[in-house]
């Protein structure tokens, strides 16, 4: 009796020690050739034994095929074992292959046409699976949905599809995007009905020290159907390659927390948040901005670097933005529509540097519909184009618009420039109850003059200037350049100094 307790008991351990190791089929705790013959047997109807179906199940799919006989191998030959709450998606050119982890392949669903995978997490699930990403397809796609959180890591993985997005996302909850360290990512989309070529529906959150990058050619490069962040975290680049529709467009709100990002000629805006109707969120429709470097282009009509629905805020970072778009006529509307760097209903930057160039007709630098504000940063503006008219409406070239007012603090650790050819450096409500507060070190060149209504700064307004681009001027100690493009043979020129 002891004998046969003894057998059993160390058989049992034997079970708990070698079970759940992905491509042990015989069970006798390694992953070898041997277990490819017993997976072989298995599908030829000849069951082994020791044969252990949760460890020959290599792909996740709850069968038996050949594929797990090629995942063994690659285990074999060195491939990284599946992780607990992980699943893996490899692309091979036309091809890919999913490996679900054991302790959540009856909570995961798969399909697989060619290189375009769809998987699906139950209802049932309650862990946060990570899926990562990795290889190269010339025509295929990720699609994933369920009900709970997850994490997307993004391991050096390239997909272009030729009629849908790249990627989509349609859980709709808390989404991690992790882009590896030191891995490339890109993603192109085909001319379909999909709404960009990196969807999610919820809210995402990027991080990693890798690269991604991303081409529209059917609508938005990327969209998110809630808030999308750039955590602390993401220490990586973002790019945009042209886009037929918007680099970024997003709901909620969009927050850059760190990293770098390049946006280049769009036909969209650059960056566009939608608030939400009935929202109790508190940045609803707002764009912040606090950390990282942003660079981008758009040549859209009509369009716009960043547009906001709501705030713009921007602290401790460095922003450039080229805007080559004009204005036209919103029929639905019934308005001249025009193009600026950066819309909004208010604005607010602290501890950074903007630089902004606008070209088109009637562009704007910074256009709002309440107060602009400037704390301590560096600011220079450039606007070239004439006032845009049609159907009685037009819209005037200006470098810094605010409805209401402009406020300019922080002494010598701020210092705007504005240039204008066809438009004045600074326009406020200037015939309401709007002001052009001055405590800070300004520089406003245009055809028509700026003048501030308060504020500590000494002010001093000069008319008939001859401003000759790439030459150096000084008026009151207060040294510039002016921008090599600039040409101006009888401009008003504003410039406060902070005594």
């Amino acid at each position: 009796m002891k004998r046969f307790l003894l057998i059993t008991l160390s058989t049992f351990i034997a079970l708990i020690t070698w079970a759940g190791i992905i491509g042990d089929a015989n069970n006798d705790g390694n992953v070898d050739v041997a277990d490819i013959t017993t997976i072989a047997s298995q599908i030829l109807g000849n069951t082994p034994e020791t044969f252990n179906f949760d460890n020959a199940d290599v792909d996740g799919d709850n069968a038996i095929t050949v594929s797990d006989i090629t995942g063994t191998a690659a285990i074999i030959l060195g491939e990284p074992q599946i992780d607990d709450n992980t699943v893996l998606v490899n692309y091979n050119e036309t091809t890919a292959t999913v490996q679900v982890a054991n302790n959540i392949k009856d909570k995961i669903t798969f399909t697989v046409t060619g290189a375009d995978v769809s998987i699906f997490a139950d209802a049932s699930l309650d862990k946060e699976v990570n899926y990562i990403l990795s290889g190269t397809t010339t025509d295929g796609m990720f699609q994933m949905d369920g009900d709970y959180k997850c994490t997307i890591t993004l391991n050096g993985v390239n997909i272009t599809n030729n009629d849908n997005a790249a990627v989509q996302i349609d859980c709709g909850k808390r989404i991690a995007i992790v882009v590896a360290d030191g891995t490339k990512n890109e993603f192109i989309d085909g001319k379909g009905n999909q709404k960009a070529c990196f969807f999610v529906d919820g809210h995402a959150e990027f991080e990693g020290a890798g690269t991604i990058i991303l081409t529209g050619n059917s609508k938005h490069a990327y969209c998110s159907n809630e808030y999308t962040q750039l955590k602390k975290k993401f220490t990586g680049k973002f790019g945009i390659q042209p886009s037929v529709g918007d680099g970024i467009h997003v709901k909620q709100y969009f927050q850059m927390n760190n990293g770098d990002m390049i946006i280049g000629q769009l036909a969209g805006d650059c960056i566009q948040v939608e608030g939400e109707e009935a929202s109790d969120e508190k940045d609803n429709g707002n764009f912040i901005m606090k950390g990282g470097s942003i660079v981008m282009d758009t040549n859209g009509t009509a369009c716009d670097g960043i547009k906001a629905d709501s705030l713009v805020i921007i602290t401790d970072a460095s922003l450039i933005i080229y805007n080559e778009g004009g204005a036209e006529w919103d029929e639905e509307k019934q308005k001249v529509s025009g193009s600026a760097g950066i819309s909004g209903t208010a604005f607010e930057i602290t501890n950074s540097t903007l630089e902004i160039f606008a070209y088109g007709a009637g562009g704007k630098g910074i256009s709002v519909d309440r107060d602009a504000t400037f704390n301590s940063s560096k600011v220079h503006v450039e606007t070239y184009g004439e006032v845009y008219e049609e159907n009685g409406d037009d819209t005037k070239p200006q470098c810094i618009k605010a409805d209401s007012s402009i406020y300019v603090n922080g002494g010598n650790d701020t210092r705007i420039e504005c240039f204008s050819v066809y438009g004045k450096g600074f326009s406020f409500d200037d015939e309401g109850t709007g002001k052009f507060e001055v405590n800070g070190n300004v520089v406003a060149v245009g055809e028509k003059k700026s003048e501030p209504t308060g504020g500590t700064a000494s002010a001093f307004t000069y008319t008939k200037q001859k401003i000759e681009g790439g030459k150096e001027y000084e008026y009151n100690g207060l040294s510039f350049t002016a921008p090599s493009k600039y040409n101006h043979s009888s401009a008003k020129v504003l410039i406060t100094v902070v005594e």
